[in-house]
């Protein structure tokens, strides 16, 4: 009896361990995206700033037609090279 008590209560101490440990990283995720929704860093600006967003996405899009453009000049330097 008094080994299936210790047993009992080993598990009753390590479940309680992962309930503090599951409720710290709840409190962690919540304070994260608190900050996100509040706008603040990296990733709470581009969720929230709609002009960074558009200006990142603006960008992007520049850059995209230059790597095409940069790809076409090659080709075409390719055709008309004669080495």
């Amino acid at each position: 009896m008094s080994d299936m008590l210790k047993k009992a209560s080993e598990i009753l101490n390590t479940s309680q361990q992962a309930v503090l440990n599951a409720t710290e990283a709840t409190a962690h995720l919540n304070s994260v995206s608190g900050k996100i929704d509040d706008g603040q860093g990296t990733v709470g600006e581009l969720i929230n700033d709609k002009a960074l967003y558009n200006n990142l996405e603006q960008t992007t899009s520049t850059l995209n037609d230059t790597v095409t453009h940069a790809e076409a000049g090659v080709t075409d330097s390719r055709k008309t090279w004669k080495p």
